[in-house]
């Protein structure tokens, strides 16, 4: 079992102690077992009990195990509908932040833009530098064009 899975193991198990009795039966024996044998003494954590379950120091994964864990175990009805909407939301939301950060033609638009303005930096960078020849240089190109050596 990887690490991330013992750390949401233990904090679910330190968070059990907190809720109802009536919630903790609601839950199969083999499951409670289940978290009661993968959990590790390093991943506990405080809880405290005047904030809400958003507000505690607990990982992503948890929060997410414990949202399956009402909707399986604990929700009516009405409760299932709000966690569903709730969730197809979110979905709709990311699938939204995706298409915008990978859509094709923002992409090579982007891509353009980014291009043009290297190109007009490098336009800007680049001067016309005039070029003269040193005294000694001129001297030695008229030696040896009198040569006819150049």
């Amino acid at each position: 079992m990887n690490e991330t899975n013992i750390q949401t193991f233990s904090q679910i198990y330190c968070l059990l102690e907190f809720f109802p009795k009536s919630y903790i039966e609601k839950l199969p024996k083999q499951l409670l077992s289940l978290i009661e044998q993968n959990s590790n003494s390093k991943y506990f954590i405080d809880v405290d009990i005047t904030k809400p379950l958003e507000e505690q120091n607990i990982s992503e994964e948890t929060k997410d195990t414990l949202v399956v864990f009402k909707y399986n175990y604990w929700a009516d009805e009405t409760e299932k509908k709000n966690i569903i909407e709730k969730l197809v939301r979110n979905e709709n939301k990311y699938q939204e932040e995706l298409r915008e950060k990978y859509n094709p033609d923002n992409i090579f638009k982007k891509k353009e833009e980014t291009i043009i303005k290297d190109n007009i930096k490098q336009d800007e960078n680049l001067k016309m530098i005039k070029y003269e020849e040193s005294i000694f240089k001129k001297v030695i190109n008229k030696i040896l064009r009198f040569l006819h050596l150049k």
